[in-house]
């Protein structure tokens, strides 16, 4: 996948200075104000490093904002090995320890470096470098997304439902009228529906005329509501009463074997 700021490079292919005294492009100009060098006011001051931070900063990867090419070469991270379309190539340039010139990698011949940059011939474009020039190849160094992470789903051992089965056993003794609370809990429930109907009908009883349906209406309500309140004390009772069960039987057979020991 070719990287964004190489992206945004290449829609600036073709972008020149302006030939003759007193005018110059102020889309260069603005490569080296984006990164806080507004004093820049000509596109005659040096802008491949300008071009390289501009690109870079459009798409929030931090750059040097410096105007030197050779800033870049402690920019990011080393590229060891061969490196990827849009890595940052410096090269040197003359004979000075501080001269030298900044793109982006777009390839590479069997000697030369295909660069895509600003001010190669006052242009942006793509041009070959020698490899014998070459300071050094770095790359942004982005944040890594965070590991996923697994939640482990543990099945209870034989010890673990042992105990459970004891707890639920106390449980149960000291709450002997559990199954009875439940179908209370049920029945209470059923009772503060119908008293919601009945409430309804005192209110609508003020017409005469259509008290008649409303009671029959609310009895209808109130009988359709029994099975189902029934059928899920019932349920709930049974379920109860087969953990109660089962952990009885656990437990049994645990004292069991201490005695056979």
């Amino acid at each position: 996948m070719t990287p964004e700021h190489y992206v945004i490079a290449e829609k600036h292919i073709g972008l020149t200075e302006f030939k003759g005294k007193g005018k110059h492009n102020a889309d260069i100009i603005d490569f080296s104000k984006s990164l806080g060098h507004s004093w820049v006011k000509t596109d005659e001051v040096p802008w491949c490093a300008a071009f390289v931070g501009a690109c870079l900063e459009e798409t929030g990867i931090k750059s040097t904002k410096k105007l030197n090419a050779r800033s870049y070469l402690k920019w990011g991270k080393r590229v060891w090995g061969k490196p990827k379309i849009g890595d940052v190539v410096v090269f040197k340039r003359g004979n000075s320890n501080w001269q030298g010139h900044v793109a982006f990698y777009a390839g590479e011949t069997k000697s030369h470096i295909k660069c895509l940059g600003g001010n190669q011939s006052n242009m942006v474009k793509v041009s070959l470098y020698s490899k014998s020039r070459l300071l050094g190849t770095r790359r942004a160094e982005l944040p890594e997304a965070p590991p996923d992470i697994e939640i482990e789903e543990n099945e209870p051992g034989e010890k673990e439902l042992e105990q459970a089965g004891s707890r639920t056993i106390k449980h149960a003794k000291g709450n002997k009228d559990a199954g009875g609370a439940v179908i209370g809990v049920g029945v209470i429930g059923v009772l503060a529906k119908a008293l919601e109907y009945v409430k309804g009908l005192g209110e609508a009883l003020g017409d005469w005329a259509g008290s008649i349906n409303i009671i029959s209406n609310a009895l209808t309500q109130l009988l359709s509501l029994w099975p189902v309140a029934l059928l899920v004390c019932g349920g709930i009772v049974i379920w109860r009463n087969r953990e109660i069960i089962k952990a009885r039987i656990s437990d049994e057979a645990k004292i069991g074997r201490l005695a056979d020991d």
